[in-house]
This record gives structure tokens, sequence and C-alpha cells, in this order.
């Protein structure tokens, strides 16, 4: 429907996988973390190609992409898998084989789709994951986008500019993006994604940059018990009186999006 019902058309479609069936992940559980059993890179692909093939046969959607980790640096209660930078390595040398015998060549695969984009611990981030998967050669050419989260705050230029550096030419994605929970929907709330869209693109060779969510309810203070989470971080939200609202954030993505369209080059002037 939401191709159909497109102006302009859909340029890309991504898979993206928070986990492996239960049965391939370490702790037999869909969330609580986990990883990738021993020697379940054959199997985990062969779900991903079944999902592919499975999208364009029952439903005639092409997966342009296909991610096979989802913050496998941050530790979280719902449907995860963490996997190390090494342990991603693995699966996405035999992930991009299992495209090539599948005549699937054409399907990207992002990685590593990490819940920030710098860190001074060596096993999170995805400049510290990228860092260390292109030092397997294989895995450089493999992955054909390098595609990061911008939940760390605050994210400074020089954040992006190190994982510019760190992808080697790749292109950069921000695959999820928001502020999670905002109580506010004016002009201090929208600066958070007016900062990380400017400088990711200025400093960090962004090609892409999505949000997180398009459509949400927003959860007033007084709407929720103490110590639950409240706000929204949408671009379209609802209230509990069915009310449609349109916060700021929802016009900074509109201006950007009518201002960078597929196939635009940017010019970049030294002065």
């Amino acid at each position: 429907n939401a191709v159909n019902l497109s102006t302009y058309g859909v340029d890309q479609t991504i898979g993206n996988w928070n986990r492996g069936p239960t049965w391939l992940k370490t702790n037999g559980a869909q969330n609580n973390d986990g990883t990738l059993i021993a020697d379940g890179e054959n199997e985990y692909s062969e779900f991903l190609i079944a999902f592919i093939n499975g999208m364009q046969s029952h439903y005639g959607i092409n997966i342009t992409a296909i991610s096979p980790s989802n913050e496998p640096d941050y530790e979280v209660t719902y449907e995860s898998m963490n996997t190390t930078p090494s342990e991603l390595s693995s699966i996405i040398s035999n992930l991009d084989n299992r495209l090539d015998l599948e005549n699937l060549n054409d399907v990207q695969i992002i990685s590593p789709e990490t819940f920030r984009v710098t860190s001074d611990n060596a096993t999170k981030s995805t400049t510290n994951y990228i860092n260390t998967m292109f030092e397997n050669s294989s895995v450089v050419d493999a992955t054909d986008v390098v595609a990061t989260h911008t939940y760390q705050n605050p994210i400074t230029p020089s954040n992006w500019s190190s994982l510019s550096i760190a992808a080697l030419g790749k292109p950069v994605w921000v695959t999820e993006a928001g502020n999670l929970h905002s109580p506010n929907m004016d002009m201090e709330d929208a600066s958070y994604h007016i900062d990380r869209i400017m400088d990711g693109f200025n400093f960090g060779g962004l090609t892409a940059y999505m949000f997180h969510l398009f459509y949400e309810q927003h959860m007033y203070q007084s709407e929720v018990n103490t110590g639950q989470n409240y706000g929204s971080s949408a671009l379209v939200l609802w209230d509990s009186n069915m009310d449609i609202i349109l916060p700021k954030r929802y016009f900074v993505l509109k201006h950007f999006a009518n201002l960078v369209k597929t196939g635009y080059q940017r010019i970049h002037l030294n002065n």
C-alpha cells in the first residue's frame, strides 16, 4: 500500500533483522541479547534469503538492501542479538557468498546498525565495529553501506568525521534517528534533529537519513503512571483525543526532503 500510494515511488526497501530464529541463538530466546550459535552462519543466511525471495514471490516487493543486525552493541529486553564485530564479520561474509549463489548480487548489505556513532568502548559504536570489521578485506568488499543509529548524545563533528574515515569511502546511512520519548514538540526538540542532520551531512559523509518513527501516539506525563515512559519521537502524532499533531521535527524532515532528492549532487565550496 505504501508503494502504491507513494507520489514519487520508493527507492529503497530494506530488510532489517533484530535477531536470528530462536534456535539459532545462544540463549534460545527472542530477546535479552544472546548471539548466533557456533557455525550458525549458513542457516542464518538461509533465513535471510528466504525473506528476500518471499517478499518478492508473495508481495512483489524487491528488497534492495538487507541488514543482519540491529544495535548489536546495545543490550535490550526486546528482540535482539548481540554479535561482536568479529561475529558480525563472519555473518556478513557468509551472507555475501549466499547472495552471489542465489543471483541476488543487486541486494546490498548494510551494517552494522549500531546504537551510537562513536564510543570509547572498543566493543561498541559503529566506528569501532567498522574499524574492526574492515580489518578483513572480504568484509570490506561485502559491505555496501555503513549504517549507524544516532541515539548517542551529544554527537560532535569529530565523531562524524571519525565514522567517515572508518567507512573507507563507503556510503554512510543513518537508519534510525530519534529523540526518544521527547516530551516536547517545539523547536528545542527540532534542533536535536537539525544538529544531527547538518553535522552528519557536513562531516560524516551521509547519503541517507531516516527518522524513527513515522507515526506514534504522544503520551503526556499526566497520562502515565510514575516511572513510565511518556512523550514521543515520531513525525506525525495523535493524542488520546485522536487529535493529529505535527511537531516541529516533522517540518525539519519535510524541509530536508524537499531539498535533497535522488540523483542530487552536493556541491563543495572551499573558501
